[in-house]
């Protein structure tokens, strides 16, 4: 069950990236609209290297 989450949460992240840089935002930017900060966006999303 806890490899389930884990996989959803994973997939969950990277759409998340993925709808920020399809829409052309910044971490910045995109922290703005949701009222996060940037640190906050990165530490939400997949890095590319992973």
């Amino acid at each position: 069950m806890t490899r389930k989450l884990v996989l959803t949460a994973d997939l969950i992240r990277a759409q998340l990236r993925r709808m920020r840089t399809d829409g052309g935002l910044s971490q910045e930017e995109y922290g703005k609209i949701a009222h996060y900060s940037a640190s906050m966006v990165s530490a939400v999303e997949p890095q590319p290297w992973m």
